[in-house]
């Protein structure tokens, strides 16, 4: 039975394509791809990084990359079940079970407490409240508060940092992955000419391959580069304290 990388392999090897020729194409190393079509996972980027190379390589082969991301998932899956089952195991034995039970009878009786004090409580409030004469009360002296100033025009640099507004205009091939509020909006292999505009309200988390192939502007400012053509930037983390570190 072959394997996922042993699939790909044969795919690149149909349409005569060598693997030195996918890694000029992307600027993905060569280790990486190796150890893509013997299927040594363990040896590739982070889970996300690994989703970038296997689309860009289907890609390159003319494949469709959805069907080979979906196949990618499945070999991966059965180990993800295994892990599921021995941790399952685990919290099943007769000492886990024990301290399960232990512990729900210890919140059943903190809630049980703090009902009941709760009760009492709102009781005293109420006795209070029923025994309390208004007559006997002091009475508020009146006081005459000075007029009270306009606010201030609210500062426009303020209303603009309560977002983050990232355009990219890409001028060379440029594999690009970018988190807004830490959901994924943008992870694709850009080609010159193209352009991309995501907002958020906090932050932005960027990885590239190729950090030279683009310009961009934060809130219609410019950015300073990233990077040098060909050259592969992980974890750019930018925010709304410290991204005018970012503009030229």
């Amino acid at each position: 039975m072959t394997t996922f990388g042993q699939d790909l392999k044969r795919e690149r090897e149909l349409r005569g394509i060598s693997l030195k020729e996918i890694a000029d194409f992307s600027k993905i190393s060569l280790r990486f791809l190796r150890a893509l079509e013997e299927n040594q996972l363990d040896i590739l980027p982070g889970k996300f990084f690994t989703r970038g190379i296997i689309r860009t390589y289907a890609k390159y082969l003319g494949l469709e990359e959805e069907t080979v991301l979906n196949q990618y998932c499945e070999t991966i899956h059965p180990q993800n079940q295994m892990n599921k089952v021995k941790v399952s195991k685990k919290e099943s034995t007769p000492e886990a079970l024990k301290k399960k039970r232990k512990l729900i009878s210890f919140s059943i009786f903190v809630i049980f407490i703090l009902v009941i004090l709760l009760s009492l409580f709102f009781l005293l409030q109420k006795k209070k409240g029923s025994s309390l004469d208004i007559t006997s009360l002091p009475q508020p002296a009146i006081k005459l508060m000075p007029e009270e100033m306009p606010p201030p025009f609210p500062d426009p640099r303020e209303e603009e940092m309560k977002e983050l507004h990232l355009k990219l205009i890409f001028h060379q091939e440029t594999w690009i992955q970018v988190y807004a509020d830490g959901k994924i909006e943008l992870d694709e292999l850009m080609s010159p000419g193209q352009q991309a505009e995501i907002r958020a309200s906090e932050n932005l988390l960027i990885n590239l391959r190729n950090a030279g192939g683009l310009t961009y502007f934060i809130n219609n400012r410019q950015g300073k580069p990233f990077g040098k053509s060909g050259e592969n930037i992980n974890y750019i983390r930018i925010n709304l304290d410290n991204f005018e570190e970012f503009l030229k």
